[in-house]
């Protein structure tokens, strides 16, 4: 019989912290290095001079300067830690999703399976976020010892704590989509790289069959809020001019990551137990990866090609057209070989559909190349120009 009044069990909980305990004292010491021990460091290493003025903050401006400089320059390493251990708790966390009998076993104990999911999900969120909190009050505690201002050290934390959201929902929500550990892993890091590759790939086609297209332009914010990572340390999106950590885009990110969440507790419901030990747990997820991954390995193996073997551009049009849908139905085949885990994957229905992914993109590139899209006309004549600026994209280096 199954408990209807619990939503989390406390022993399925300690099981799991007992089974993965090195997880949350590894993220202890990797926070600790990390944050605690070069602040402290940076602090005894200066000058009393210096020091006395950290003392006198509401008169010193510099000293509040410093503080935040600090902080802001140790936002980018615990964004990508936090990136690298949410991923690993999710996956220990819901290993029984990826293994036969583990989810029979599972599904066999007296709780419903909201009761599973809350559990596995919350233990996983705390064994990253717990380490996290002492460590950034550590960091804290030495501020106000050292009599320097806290606020930098409280926006960190902050930050950090809804990024970590962002990260773990989508590394819980490729756990549940996937049925192996390395689909999920997969699935984790396609999320963060699938759109840039894609997009690097599409502007480097776009110049060659566009006329008057230029690869350098910088991507639209719509596909910039795709790329975590790159959204986050470009430009001013999270530090302002003084070094400050703005909180607007964190917390965007973190209320998509509580989503996420929701979203992944919804399809932990409905997944079946049988595809555990499958590459991927659902269908529809299956076409569309196998679609995202031959246009990121067609796109980006395009692009590379052009910067390395023919950056002279002396290629005709149907040569690049060919070498394109080449390197898509190349993409196409690799995602099929590691979602069905065959090498005997040539059936009508994969033919079928990979053939009229061929088609789409022939299609779309012969209609660019015709400008279709109306790129080319909607660009004025040289004489109807009357000013012009000149914008310098940060993406390129110039």
């Amino acid at each position: 019989m199954k408990y209807k009044t619990s939503c989390f069990n406390p022993g399925l909980s300690r099981d799991a912290l007992r089974r993965f305990w090195p997880l949350p004292v590894g993220s202890f010491l990797l926070f600790f290095v990390s944050l605690v021990l070069p602040f402290y460091h940076e602090l005894h290493s200066r000058s009393v001079e210096l020091l006395s003025q950290y003392n006198y903050v509401s008169e010193y401006g510099e000293s509040v300067q410093d503080v935040a400089d600090y902080f802001a320059g140790a936002f980018t390493l615990q964004t990508l830690l936090l990136a690298v251990l949410a991923p690993t708790a999710a996956m220990l966390v819901f290993h029984h999703l990826h293994g036969k009998k583990e989810i029979q076993f599972y599904l066999s104990l007296p709780v419903r399976r909201s009761c599973l999911y809350l559990t596995s999900m919350l233990t996983g969120l705390l064994v990253v976020l717990v380490p996290m909190l002492l460590c950034h009050g550590l960091a804290v505690g030495i501020c106000l010892y050292s009599g320097v201002v806290v606020q930098p050290a409280l926006r960190l934390l902050a930050v950090c704590s809804l990024l970590l959201l962002l990260f773990y929902g989508m590394a819980v929500l490729a756990c549940v989509l996937a049925g192996q550990r390395f689909g999920a892993f997969l699935l984790y890091a396609g999320m963060h790289v699938a759109a840039l590759v894609i997009w690097i790939g599409l502007s480097r086609v776009s110049e060659r069959f566009i006329p008057g297209f230029s690869a350098t332009v910088a991507p639209p914010q719509w596909a910039l809020w795709l790329m975590p990572l790159v959204k986050l340390f470009s430009d001013d999106n999270v530090l302002n001019s003084l070094n400050h950590l703005k909180l607007t885009i964190p917390l965007i990110y973190g209320i998509v990551g509580i989503l996420l969440l929701v979203f992944s507790g919804v399809l932990y419901q409905i997944r079946r137990a049988e595809t555990a030990g499958d590459m991927l747990s659902f269908s529809a997820i299956k076409l569309l990866s196998k679609i995202f991954a031959a246009l990121a390995v067609g796109l980006g193996g395009f692009a590379l090609l052009q910067l390395l073997a023919f950056p002279d551009r002396s290629v005709p049009f149907w040569g690049l057209l060919l070498l394109l849908l080449v390197l898509i139905a190349v993409g196409w085949i690799a995602a099929e070989m590691i979602i069905q885990k065959s090498f005997r994957i040539f059936h009508s229905r994969s033919v079928l559909t990979g053939g009229a992914l061929l088609l789409l993109c022939a299609a779309v590139m012969l209609g660019a190349r015709a400008d279709a899209f109306g790129y080319v006309h909607r660009t004025p004549e040289l004489s109807h120009v009357e000013s012009a600026s000149l914008s310098i994209s940060p993406w390129h280096g110039y």
